[in-house]
């Protein structure tokens, strides 16, 4: 039987919002979907009970933002603080602790597996979970061999950081890299210095391909802010693509599983 005491309800929520900062392993300022699986990565059935209930609550937040449109830490850490006062406000009668009925009228599958760690877990500590170890990955290195799609491709994975990019869940596509590509001033200036090296025809080329992935909403397109569209313009007028435009088409629409 699943209950928690309404005094517990915030101290699980500073340790669970703790621990989602924690799994963002790779530093990018987001949790992805490998990083949760890393927290319990055995069968259920041979895992260390205290991971796998982390790991239910991690991905409960994960996936109550990604509903919101990010898997960003802070917006995780948003959907723990939801997740602690929906939990109070279930307490219909008052007494303070949360019943088995109250739980499982809570609306959703996020919060109730926010209880099912809080419950067991919301005295522990941070030290208490075996988290897996943090690493920084290297962006992979530009190439300006291929066609200009490819070399817009190799471009987007070489300097667009993946900290402010959307994702799909990776059941829900056969594609890899970003869902949407968010370009800002200086991903877009490190772009433009990897192409200086380039023939003015063929980085023409490349920055017109960048502009065609910005016209629509579509898996892996490219969404410029007004600094990256600034720089890219600039560049554009240096090779003769006055008309190119850089646009902000918004994040692609998952599809339904």
């Amino acid at each position: 039987m699943t209950t928690m005491k309404l005094s517990d309800v915030s101290r699980a929520a500073t340790l669970l919002k703790k621990l989602v900062a924690k799994a963002d392993t790779n530093r990018d300022g987001a949790v992805r979907n490998a990083e949760v699986t890393a927290l319990s990565p055995q069968h259920p059935s041979a895992a260390n009970p205290a991971q796998l209930l982390l790991r239910g609550a991690v991905q409960g937040a994960q996936r109550y933002a990604m509903s919101k449109g990010s898997v960003e830490v802070p917006d995780l850490v948003k959907a723990v603080d939801q997740f602690a006062a929906s939990v109070k406000a279930a307490d219909k009668d008052r007494d303070g602790v949360l019943s088995e009925a109250e739980y499982k009228a809570l609306a959703t599958m996020g919060a109730k597996r926010f209880v099912d760690f809080g419950a067991v877990h919301a005295h522990d500590k941070v030290s208490d979970f075996k988290l897996p170890v943090a690493h920084e990955p290297a962006p992979p290195r530009f190439d300006w061999s291929g066609t200009p799609k490819q070399v817009c491709t190799s471009l987007l994975a070489a300097h667009s950081s993946s900290k402010n990019d959307n994702f799909w869940p990776s059941w829900s596509t056969t594609e890899r890299g970003p869902s949407r590509y968010v370009l800002t001033r200086a991903e877009a200036t490190r772009m433009v210095e990897a192409l200086a090296p380039l023939y003015p025809s063929r980085q023409k080329a490349v920055l017109t391909e960048l502009a065609s992935r910005s016209a629509r909403s579509e898996f892996g397109c490219v969404s410029c802010d007004a600094g990256a569209r600034a720089v890219f313009q600039a560049a554009a007028r240096q090779v003769n693509a006055t008309g190119l435009r850089f646009g902000s088409p918004a994040a692609p629409k998952m599809p339904s599983p």
